[in-house]
C-alpha cells in the first residue's frame, strides 16, 4: 500500500469525522434507541402478500447479493429479513452507501454555514495536519473532488484486498 493511498484514507476518514461532529449539533434526537415499534404490514396499510413475493423474489436471485431488508412504515418496523448466510448481528462491508450519507451531511454543513463551499480546498480543512509529500495536486484537491470522487488517486477495485491491506499496514 502506497503512502499516497495511506494519506487518502487519512483525509476522506477526518473530512467525515469533522463533518460527523458538525452535523452531530445540527440535529441531536431526543433518545438514542434501537428499540423500534414493529407492527403488521396490514396495520401500516401494507399487503404482507407483497412483502412475501417481493422477499421470495430477493431471496431467489443471483445477479446480486441482497443481505437483508429492512422496511420501516409510519415509524414502525414492518419488515426486517435477512438472506442466507446473513444474520441480525452479522457486520457487513458498505461499500458505497457512505458516500450518499457523507454528501447529505456536507449538505447541511454547508446549509449551516460550517462550510462556505465544496470548492474549498480539501486540506484547508485540516491546517495542524503535515501532509506526506505534498504536491500542486493535493494542495488543489477540493472537498467537490473528494465527493465525485474525481482526486486523481489510484482505484482499487478489489475491497477485501485493500480491507486486508489495511489490517496488515502499520498506522506509522
Amino acid at each position: 500500500m502506497t503512502k499516497l493511498y495511506n494519506v487518502k484514507i487519512i483525509v476522506l476518514t477526518l473530512t467525515c469525522f469533522v463533518l460527523l461532529l458538525l452535523v452531530y449539533n445540527y440535529w441531536i434526537p431526543d433518545k438514542m434507541t434501537t428499540d423500534w415499534p414493529k407492527s403488521t404490514p396490514e396495520e401500516q396499510g401494507m399487503d404482507s402478500e407483497l412483502l412475501f413475493e417481493a422477499l421470495d423474489i430477493l431471496a431467489e436471485q443471483e445477479d446480486y447479493e441482497v443481505h437483508s431488508l429492512l422496511i420501516v412504515r409510519n415509524g414502525h418496523i414492518v419488515t426486517d429479513a435477512y438472506f442466507y448466510p446473513f444474520a441480525e448481528k452479522t457486520l457487513h462491508n458498505t461499500f458505497s452507501v457512505t458516500k450518499s450519507i457523507t454528501a447529505t451531511l456536507i449538505g447541511v454543513a454547508l446549509e449551516q454555514g460550517y462550510i462556505e463551499s465544496v470548492e474549498q480546498p480539501i486540506l484547508e480543512f485540516f491546517p495542524e495536519r503535515t501532509v506526506a509529500n505534498l504536491d500542486e495536486k493535493k494542495q488543489a484537491m477540493t472537498l467537490e473532488d473528494l465527493l465525485t470522487m474525481q482526486t486523481g488517486f489510484d482505484f482499487v477495485s478489489m475491497p477485501e484486498d485493500t480491507l486486508w491491506e489495511m489490517v496488515l499496514t502499520s498506522d506509522d
